[in-house]
């Protein structure tokens, strides 16, 4: 018996064997992921010379408004990937929390099982974070524009790594996909996880990106230089059509932005320039792997 967050009683899958081998096409098996901290390090192939280091990272925060959000855990996670661009070993593990200097909201504690009792009086050195990040690392979350704001803002001599976003870096829907979350990816893939603590996360992270071939090359593949288009001025009357080329809206500084390869840069300033009937104003910068998702 389990209880979904309605407060729901189900049965357990071994209390509806029979239902599942009279009905096998209504039912969907759905495996627990294989990775937990205790066991790492872990190894998925071969190591050689030539691997690469990764590190994933996660942030539980006091709220979702990055303006106000504060850590209340840190999760780290090292890992090598092979020449090819596939992972090959998780190497280690880090796990921190911060007591924020205010109460958890309820919802928080709800969402992430983060108590004030379980922070209270806790700290994160930032020399320890460091000296765990090491030189020059390239650094993965799966929400970058919420997890880098929020890791500058705390660690603000930690702002010139090179950051990386699974959630956006990876054509989850091109590739079949219906949603890029984290639990529903693993989910659409036959794993489910205790979402939404920071180091088991992590662990998510590496496992759906070394689970779905192409899935790392992809990510790693977004690190090139890149081109941040925005689209001001009086946007009003063709905000559908950006919204539908995959603008987002900045609510703050009203203007809209995409973030494009800079091979399509000449063909988007084309795009933008036939729209200046519409009231576009365009410009354009260069993103890096050193500016990209910053606050």
């Amino acid at each position: 018996m389990w209880i979904t967050p309605s407060g729901t009683e189900r049965k357990s899958a071994d209390e509806r064997l029979e239902e599942i081998q009279d009905r096998p096409d209504d039912f969907r098996l759905l495996e627990r992921m294989p990775l937990a901290a205790e066991s790492v390090p872990i190894v998925f192939g071969e190591r050689s010379d030539e691997d690469n280091t990764i590190t994933f990272l996660d942030i539980e925060a006091t709220g979702l408004d990055i303006r106000e959000a504060r850590i209340i855990e840190l999760g780290m996670l090292r890992c090598r990937y092979g020449p090819e661009g596939s992972l090959v070993e998780i190497v280690d593990v880090f796990s921190g929390f911060e007591d924020p200097g205010m109460p958890i909201p309820r919802e928080v504690t709800e969402l992430t099982g983060i108590t004030d009792e379980m922070v209270r009086g806790k700290r994160l050195d930032p020399d320890a974070v460091r000296e765990w990040l090491g030189r020059d690392p390239l650094v993965v979350a799966h929400n970058a524009r919420f997890d880098r704001p929020i890791f500058e803002r705390r660690f603000p001599d930690m702002g010139d790594y090179r950051w990386a976003c699974s959630l956006r870096g990876v054509p989850w829907s091109m590739m079949g996909y219906g949603s890029a979350s984290l639990p529903l990816l693993l989910e659409q893939e036959g794993w489910f996880f205790e979402a939404h603590r920071a180091h088991t996360d992590c662990l998510a992270v590496s496992w759906i990106l070394h689970s779905v071939s192409g899935a790392l090359g992809h990510l790693l593949g977004s690190v090139a230089d890149r081109a941040k288009v925005t689209a001001g001025g009086s946007t009003y009357p063709v905000r559908g059509s950006l919204k539908e080329r995959g603008y987002r809206f900045d609510g703050t500084k009203k203007h809209w932005t995409r973030i494009i390869p800079l091979s399509g840069l000449d063909q988007e300033m084309d795009f933008l320039g036939r729209m200046s009937y519409g009231g576009v104003i365009a410009s354009h910068e260069r993103v890096t792997a050193r500016t990209a998702f910053k606050e």
